[in-house]
């Protein structure tokens, strides 16, 4: 019995897989026409900066502790710093003067490299997000369409499930277009995308930073405790399932597995 609940999971894990890679997919893809995202040329230079902030930053710190080694910094290695990485290199250039740095110094310039990185990360953190409201707004609507949508048209069976022969049932003889919808809302969490939009147009850049820090853990936290309750419980049914008194089962085997649920909710 144990052998067919964790079959099933692995079933459910690959399906959950498929369906979120053909959701991105095609978010993606809309998002990129310009026409339906005026906002695409903006968020793509944001995007940018913001990817290569984060390696420089990196490359920076991992070079500067691989020369710092020895406890020093040689004129060679300072000038390969410069070469590379010449704003940075200025958090250097206070406590270089004497061709030393202690590790006093060096924990300053770390700690002064580190607050740097901050601000700048923070500030294009907050612009990529700003411009990222179409694709978030897309994303929102192809998450209800095809979790919601797909799966009342197909009778409990997204092309994920459909591949995995897997589907969803209820206590009734049809799962409802709420009940596919309150899954919809605690699995895959369009309303995070939602906060996200609005924080973005209601915040300054360190608050919309925190608010996100804030609205990504309570989204990590939830999708943690659908896991934890998939894997705990008997019937392997996750928070989604409960609240949307809707369980998945094996194609072949949903007409027994639908007289369990109504055995335990009744």
């Amino acid at each position: 019995n144990n052998e067919v609940m964790m079959k099933k999971n692995y079933k459910r894990l690959i399906a959950y897989v498929l369906d979120m890679f053909l959701v991105l997919l095609v978010a993606s893809l809309l998002s990129r026409v310009s026409f339906i995202n005026s906002e695409l040329k903006k968020y793509n230079n944001y995007y940018k900066d913001y990817q290569e902030e984060y390696v420089n930053y990196n490359n920076f710190i991992t070079l500067f502790n691989k020369y710092y080694k020895d406890n020093k910094i040689s004129d060679k290695e300072y000038n390969k710093l410069l070469e590379k990485y010449p704003d940075r290199v200025t958090y250097i250039d206070k406590y270089y003067e004497d061709k030393k740095i202690s590790k006093k110094e060096y924990n300053k310039i770390i700690n002064n490299i580190n607050n740097d990185f901050q601000v700048r990360y923070k500030e294009l953190y907050y612009n990529v997000n700003k411009y990222s409201k179409v694709y978030n707004a897309i994303l929102i609507v192809v998450i209800i369409l095809y979790f919601v949508g797909v799966n009342t048209l197909f009778n409990g069976q997204t092309i994920g499930k459909k591949i995995m022969n897997i589907k969803i049932v209820g206590s009734s003889n049809k799962v409802t277009f709420l009940n596919y919808l309150i899954r919809t809302l605690i699995l895959y969490n369009p309303i995070y995308y939602l906060l996200m939009i609005i924080g973005s147009v209601s915040f300054n850049v360190n608050d919309f930073y925190n608010y996100a820090l804030v609205l990504s853990n309570i989204k990590d936290y939830l999708l943690i405790i659908v896991v934890l309750t998939i894997i705990i419980r008997k019937d392997n049914r996750g928070l989604h399932d409960l609240l949307s008194k809707t369980m998945v089962v094996d194609n072949k085997s949903n007409i027994n597995n639908k007289k369990i649920i109504d055995h335990k909710e009744n």
